[in-house]
């Protein structure tokens, strides 16, 4: 597989909008790109993966999704971006 759909995942719960775009995500680009909820380490993930069950977790430190800049900061480091490297986009 070449690319990986990155979906950040950071509650417990879903609204009913979040469920209706995983379940669309898996539906439309997961027959042939690989889906990848990244999380903190933390996180319940079962409500992601009852939509989402050949989801790939990757997780983070639970203090990278603090809040806005704590998220972006994780969105600007090397090691991100390496946990995805094995794909080509």
């Amino acid at each position: 597989m070449r690319t990986v759909v990155a979906i950040p995942a950071y509650k417990p719960e879903m609204t009913d909008t979040e469920r209706y775009v995983l379940q669309q995500c898996v539906r439309i680009l997961g027959k042939q790109r690989k889906i990848v909820l990244f999380v903190p380490e933390s996180l319940d993930c079962r409500a992601y993966l009852a939509v989402a069950p050949e989801a790939r977790i990757e997780r983070f430190a639970d203090g990278c999704f603090d809040g806005i800049a704590s998220y972006s900061n994780l969105l600007l480091t090397p090691e991100f971006y390496r946990r995805f490297s094995s794909p080509r986009y």
